[in-house]
């Protein structure tokens, strides 16, 4: 004798769903907040360092992209690095922000922070050192976007220049291939259409 497949019904109704739809929207609060508890927390630890990681960072990337920036056939790798480096400014910059932030007006200016694009911490830890007074750490958060800007602007340029290097030693000094052919020979490849 076959049997058809059996069905369970798992319906919760009444006080069960409210109970439980609650219970999930809870934890779905709950865990963000607690991340974002931890990690101000975190960074709050982190920020009586951050200055000397500052200076090592400046200092790293000043000794590792200079030298690359000067070889003409290190280029490529020094746009990379420059790269690299403006995202590691921007994200020392960021998180000083946010244990700034957390520190000097609490996690609910951090909460405001985040919203506005998760960059929106930065702003709101320059106007929380303006107000505070905090000049030092005002200059060096003006010095990290100065260095993340720099970084990518010394990249682009880099990269420019490799590429160009690049068609040079590829085409042999032209810009394009087939861009040394006089007027003549291209006169003779063209043909005319009634």
């Amino acid at each position: 004798m076959t049997r058809g497949p059996v069905r369970i019904d798992l319906r919760m109704t009444g006080y069960g769903a409210l109970a439980c739809g609650t219970l999930v929207l809870g934890v779905l609060v709950a865990v963000p907040v607690l991340l974002l508890f931890g990690v101000a927390e975190l960074s709050v630890m982190a920020l009586a360092h951050m200055p000397v990681i500052t200076l090592g960072a400046l200092a790293l990337a000043g000794a590792v992209l200079v030298p690359t920036a000067l070889v003409k056939h290190w280029r490529g790798y020094g746009a990379a690095g420059a790269v690299l480096a403006s995202f590691m400014f921007g994200a020392i910059l960021w998180v000083w922000s946010l244990a700034f932030t957390y520190d000097e007006w609490g996690l609910l200016a951090v909460i405001v922070g985040l919203v506005l694009l998760g960059v929106g911490i930065v702003p709101v830890a320059t106007l929380a050192a303006l107000l505070t007074g905090a000049w030092n750490t005002l200059a060096l958060f003006g010095v990290l976007a100065l260095a993340a800007w720099a970084c990518r602007l010394l990249a682009t340029r880099l990269a420019a220049s490799a590429g160009a290097d690049m068609q040079r030693r590829l085409f042999g000094g032209r810009t394009r291939p087939g861009e040394e052919q006089d007027a003549a020979t291209i006169e003779g490849t063209f043909t005319e259409r009634d």
